[in-house]
């Protein structure tokens, strides 16, 4: 199983073992989801806690280094799209990172309930936007035996 985290400004609290698994939950928009993450994503989230003057369950896994405060929204975009310039590959947004998100766990086969589920989509519609990345069984049938 992989490891789970949800919200904007998720605490430690949120990043841990809820009993199958290392799983996160964040409380968001009146409902709360859990998001799986890589275990790479996981295991770089225990090193920055290990690194963290800030590692209480109740402080910010995303903080400032010197106040354990949240990050300032736009310092962090430009931020973020400095090292996207600098490592050379194409700007995106947040928001696109989010899309990515969707289309490549239906383009791994992710049902479309789970991946409704992961969005947080209230409504099954909004999430089939995602559908035509799904492969058809056969289809992955087929690459399975082409790379067997």
């Amino acid at each position: 199983m992989f490891p789970e985290m949800t919200s904007d400004s998720p605490s430690w609290e949120h990043v841990g073992n809820t009993g199958d698994g290392d799983h996160g939950h964040l409380p968001g928009g009146g409902s709360g989801r859990s998001v799986p993450m890589a275990e790479r994503v996981a295991a770089a989230l225990a090193e920055l806690r290990e690194r963290s003057p800030y590692s209480h369950e109740s402080d910010l896994v995303f903080c400032h280094p010197e106040t354990g405060r949240p990050l300032d929204r736009s310092k962090l975009v430009r931020r973020f799209k400095e090292s996207l310039v600098r490592a050379d590959v194409h700007v995106i947004t947040f928001h696109e990172l989010r899309h990515t998100f969707g289309t490549r766990m239906a383009a791994a086969g992710t049902p479309l309930r789970t991946l409704q589920h992961w969005m947080g989509h209230a409504d099954a519609k909004t999430t089939q936007v995602y559908a035509h990345y799904q492969p058809a069984e056969q289809e992955a049938d087929a690459v399975d035996r082409a790379f067997a």
